[in-house]
């Protein structure tokens, strides 16, 4: 019997629960074998990184990020917050280079994609940032904050209509988000 669940399906697993406790033993079987620590120390210390960011504490943060992608080194949220972080700390050259990692390692990670097209855009370098825009609409035409960051890299005199069909298109996609609604007006 094979039971399905959101993580895959399983073969011998007799519920959803034992499916996933077979997936999360195959996952940690897998970093071991690469030598990484078993997958919920990094993301132990990647939960003490936000809540340190989240808190104002920018190079405690960093440090925590840091420690998980050395736990293990394909951890695409680790190396998104810790972009984040040295992007609030003004170090944009490695912000975008964490960001470019998370990218090569899932090139259809949507967050990774919109907050580099964010960072381009606030350097001045709209052409690049359109195209980061572009690549993740592509993968998701919904994607809420790709359409609001387009929304407001298009804001210019005469596109007002392009402004809103995307706003509209965020809000209609994800009716939760506020910066959709807030933009929109």
């Amino acid at each position: 019997r094979v039971v399905g669940t959101r993580v895959g399906k399983v073969p011998g697993a007799r519920d959803g629960h034992e499916a996933h406790r077979a997936f999360d033993q195959l996952h940690v079987d897998a970093h071991r074998t690469r030598g990484v620590e078993w997958f919920r120390d990094d993301d132990a210390v990647r939960a003490r990184g936000k809540l340190r960011y989240d808190r104002g504490d920018l190079a405690g943060a960093e440090a925590d990020f840091t420690e998980c992608l050395r736990r293990n080194d394909l951890n695409v949220y680790a190396l998104e917050a810790r972009g984040f972080a040295r992007r609030d700390q003004g170090r944009l050259r490695e912000a975008e280079a964490d960001f470019d990692a998370a990218l090569a390692i899932q090139p259809r990670y949507l967050r990774a994609l919109v907050s580099r097209a964010k960072l381009r855009a606030s350097e001045g370098n709209a052409a690049a940032a359109a195209a980061d825009l572009e690549a993740a609409l592509k993968a998701d035409p919904r994607c809420g904050p790709a359409l609001v960051a387009r929304a407001t890299l298009r804001n210019t005199p005469g596109n007002f209509a392009a402004v809103l069909a995307d706003l509209d298109a965020a809000v209609i996609g994800e009716p939760t988000l506020p910066e959709a609604w807030w933009l929109r007006g």
